[in-house]
C-alpha cells in the first residue's frame, strides 16, 4: 500500500511518500495552535487498506478518520480515544486490523467497524511515532 510520489489521495491533496512504504504525508490546514508547523486537522500520516478500498489517515487533532478511497467520503465518525495527535497509523496484511500511535499508546481498531480492540498498549515514556504489521498480520 505504498503511495507513489504525487499521489492524490480523495481529499485532492497530493501527498509525498516518507522513508517507510505506506506512510505518507500532507498539509490540509496551517497554524494549529501548539503545533505552530501543522494545520488543525491536518493529516499526519495516512495509509491505504490492502484491498485499496480504505484510507485512514491520522491527525494533529488527535483522531483517525476512515475514508472511502473511490468517493473521498468519511467511514463514519472520526475515531476516538488518543490524547495526543496520532502520528502513525497502518493497516494489517489482511486489512482487518488498524493500528495507531501518537501519543505514549498504540491503539488497535477494527479497519471495518472503526471500533477499538482492546485495551491501549500502554509503555512507552515519550510518544509513539511508528506502527507496523508483521506480514502475517501479528
Amino acid at each position: 500500500c505504498a503511495a507513489s510520489a504525487g499521489t492524490v489521495i480523495p481529499t485532492g491533496q497530493t501527498v509525498t511518500p516518507l522513508a517507510l512504504p505506506g506512510a505518507v504525508q500532507q498539509r490540509l490546514n496551517p497554524g494549529y495552535p501548539g503545533y505552530p508547523n501543522f494545520g488543525a486537522g491536518e493529516a499526519v500520516r495516512s495509509q491505504v487498506s490492502p484491498d485499496g478500498k480504505t484510507l485512514a489517515s491520522g491527525s494533529y487533532d488527535n483522531t483517525i478518520r476512515l475514508w472511502d478511497a473511490a468517493t473521498g467520503k468519511p467511514l463514519g465518525e472520526p475515531l476516538r480515544g488518543h490524547l495526543e495527535p496520532v502520528t502513525s497509523v497502518c493497516f494489517s496484511p489482511d486489512g482487518k486490523t488498524l493500528a495507531s500511535g501518537g501519543d505514549k499508546t498504540i491503539r488497535l481498531w477494527d479497519a471495518v467497524t472503526g471500533k477499538p480492540l482492546g485495551e491501549p498498549l500502554r509503555g512507552h515514556e515519550r510518544s509513539v511515532r511508528s506502527v507496523c504489521f508483521s506480514p502475517d498480520s501479528q
